[in-house]
């Protein structure tokens, strides 16, 4: 029990390291449009792009999961008897979290970084939301919101699916 306090810091700075970006990238989103629009000062101030502040959030959201479940993981094996079948070893439990952390790493930067969000009026998905939500049409004028355009397929021509759509061709 001696050791669930480093567990629970790893939790705390995680969560309030969250907290803290949630705070300075304040987001305005329109739904169920794609869209949204940041005031945060990491956007009015340092003008970061968009896509970065959804990476870095990515990254703390999956360090407060990966704490959570540590926190959870930890308690779960004090309550087990030792021959239960469910008590894995520590290490086997560190194998199973690195990898579902790095594996989430990877699939969501990749999905983040090919999802375009671009400004209007040069946005790609600017003319369908027009089409489905007419109601947003000030977004069209707007040069300070982003708009994102998930029909984009993630690795043409091979993996030729999107957010939306899934459907694989392969090259002739």
């Amino acid at each position: 029990m001696k050791n669930y306090r480093y567990f629970i810091l790893f939790y705390q700075i995680s969560s309030t390291l969250f907290e803290l970006l949630l705070h300075s990238v304040t987001m305005e989103f329109y739904f169920p449009a794609l869209g949204a629009r940041l005031y945060g000062f990491l956007y009015e101030i340092f003008h970061i792009h968009v896509t970065i502040l959804f990476e870095i959030g990515l990254f703390l959201i999956l360090n407060t999961l990966l704490a959570t479940a540590q926190c959870f993981i930890y308690r779960h094996r004090l309550l087990l008897p030792e021959d239960h079948w469910l008590r894995f070893s520590l290490r086997n439990w560190v194998l199973i979290l690195v990898f579902h952390y790095f594996l989430f790493l990877f699939i969501g930067s990749i999905s983040i970084l090919r999802l375009p969000l671009e400004h209007p009026p040069n946005a790609q998905g600017l003319e369908k939301l027009l089409e489905d939500y007419p109601e947003y049409s000030f977004l069209g004028t707007d040069v300070n919101a982003w708009i994102a355009y998930i029909y984009q397929p993630i690795f043409p021509p091979i993996l030729n699916f999107s957010s939306n759509c899934y459907s694989f061709q392969f090259p002739s």
